[in-house]
């Protein structure tokens, strides 16, 4: 694809590129008999998200503008009247049905192709499909119209995501990835119930290469539900009492040693001495609540809590790992 010049009767075709992008239907209507090239592409200055002071060309035609500012009714008019190709992209890679679905416009996807599979699955240059972008913004409706349609589920995009940081990071993720990163739950849920989604697949930082100080980056090697579990609100604490709960399962629970609560409750002792009698006590207490916590785990390792203990346990040991391993290449 290449720019075009303008039309020789005053810019008939960049002023119908700007009418599609404002929506101003009858001004489009007005000037499409005017335009010397209405379909072919036109050359516009844009910048990256992450890096704004860099600028590029990029190419689209008066469908893309149309769809990337959602003008439902001047794409209506370019698709049905003057029957513009819904499969070509712009010089990104980006079909009109991606960049609907990258903007959330479920009405102007069903306007775009959705129904013929090759457009549906068709990635831009960083492999994003419109599936991919309808999760990452979190449409469960546009999701669940593309999965009827055949959308592949599964394809990794590369996609720049900003960290807790605020540093910038280029990640390899899939679509179940960027919809649990969005924090979107609504689409979570929507693609927990879909069958075949691929929501064990870690995501992968591209841009912090292993060897620098950027390696402890907390995208990289993070798995969905790690980072779903850990998103989540902690539960509330137990009212239950341990010794409740330690009859209920059937173990013993160690004796408070002979003395300790009267040394906790006397107050003529020193306070040195009260110290050190509340922090054994506490120490006794927390190791009977860690003892009946993992007796109860141990009867139910089908259950949702011990995968979730599991997957908290697995994440912390790896960062233990990895920090580790900092400190002993800077020392």
């Amino acid at each position: 694809m290449a720019d075009r010049p303008a039309s020789s009767d005053g810019g008939a075709d960049m002023a119908l590129l700007g009418a599609c992008r404002k929506g101003d239907l009858r001004r489009v209507e007005e000037l499409w008999p005017r335009a010397k090239f209405p379909r072919e592409t036109f050359k516009s200055i844009s910048s990256l998200e992450a890096k704004p002071n860099e600028e590029f060309d990029y190419f689209e035609n008066v469908l893309h503008a149309a769809c990337a500012e959602g003008r439902t009714d001047v794409v209506k008019y370019l698709v049905e009247k003057q029957h513009m190709f819904v499969d070509k992209p712009g010089s990104l890679g980006r079909t009109p049905l991606l960049i609907a679905s990258e903007g959330g416009h479920t009405a102007i996807a069903t306007l775009t192709g959705i129904g013929c599979l090759g457009i549906v699955n068709m990635a831009d240059c960083d492999g994003q499909a419109p599936f991919h972008a309808a999760c990452a913004t979190g449409n469960v409706e546009l999701i669940e119209l593309l999965h009827r349609n055949g959308a592949n589920m599964n394809g990794a995009a590369e996609k720049w995501i900003r960290s807790d940081d605020g540093c910038w990071c280029k990640c390899k993720l899939t679509p179940f990835a960027a919809a649990v990163l969005l924090g979107s739950k609504a689409a979570v849920d929507c693609l927990l119930k879909l069958l075949g989604v691929d929501y064990k697949t870690t995501v992968r930082c591209l841009t912090c290469k292993p060897g620098f100080e950027l390696d402890n980056c907390d995208l990289n090697f993070l798995s969905p539900l790690e980072h779903l579990e850990m998103s989540r609100p902690k539960r509330q604490r137990r009212t239950t009492p341990v010794k409740e709960r330690a009859a209920k399962i059937g173990i013993a629970l160690p004796p408070t040693p002979t003395g300790l609560r009267d040394r906790v409750a006397d107050g003529d002792v020193a306070i040195e001495d009260l110290v050190h009698a509340r922090k054994e006590l506490q120490r006794h207490q927390k190791s009977c609540q860690q003892r009946v916590d993992r007796a109860e785990m141990q009867q139910a390792k089908g259950s949702a809590t011990y995968q979730r203990f599991r997957a908290r346990s697995s994440l912390c040991n790896e960062k233990s790992r990895r920090m580790k391993k900092k400190h002993k290449t800077s020392a």
